[in-house]
């Protein structure tokens, strides 16, 4: 801003040195030297206060250089952790769906058991079934002979061990 100013300034009195030097003619020579060397102290104003603003300028580029690189390290930072995160993320991801596989193929194993379970346990069944349809309970009179019946017979299997021995 200083600089565009000045060099505004500059110009301004530039131009009023010409229209003084070619209205006035020579008799003004003396003013437009005074003029002239007004111009050229400006001049040299201008020149210093450029020198002044630069050291100034370069310290505020070297300044925005360090801030963006310390947000692109503090960036890459980011980055690799995100990277790291996302590997063990992923890793984890790994066990979970190996173990979902486990238990799947274990539970299609007892499913597979519970069914033949359930298959034999109807077969058990039906054949209870069938063997009671086939053999009829004696009636309580058939059981007391066949009682009466089975008691003879192991007293003369005993009379007949008692004789031998």
């Amino acid at each position: 801003m200083h600089l565009a100013a000045a060099l505004q300034k500059l110009e301004a009195v530039e131009e009023t040195a010409h229209v003084n030097e070619a209205g006035m003619g020579m008799g003004m020579g003396k003013q437009a030297l005074k003029d002239e060397e007004k111009m050229g102290l400006q001049k040299v104003q201008l020149m210093q206060e450029n020198i002044a603003e630069e050291p100034e300028r370069k310290c505020e580029e070297v300044a925005h250089v360090l801030i963006t690189e310390g947000d692109l390290a503090s960036s890459q930072e980011g980055g690799e952790l995100a990277a790291t995160q996302c590997q063990e993320m992923d890793e984890q991801i790994r066990l979970m769906d190996w173990n979902l596989t486990c238990l799947s193929a274990a539970a299609e194993k007892h499913f597979q058991k519970e069914d033949k379970y359930e298959e034999e346990g109807k077969i058990l069944t039906h054949k209870e079934e069938s063997a009671q349809i086939r053999v009829p309970e004696p009636a309580p009179q058939e059981e007391r002979s066949e009682i009466h019946s089975s008691e003879r017979q192991l007293l003369e299997v005993l009379g007949a061990f008692a004789h031998v021995s």
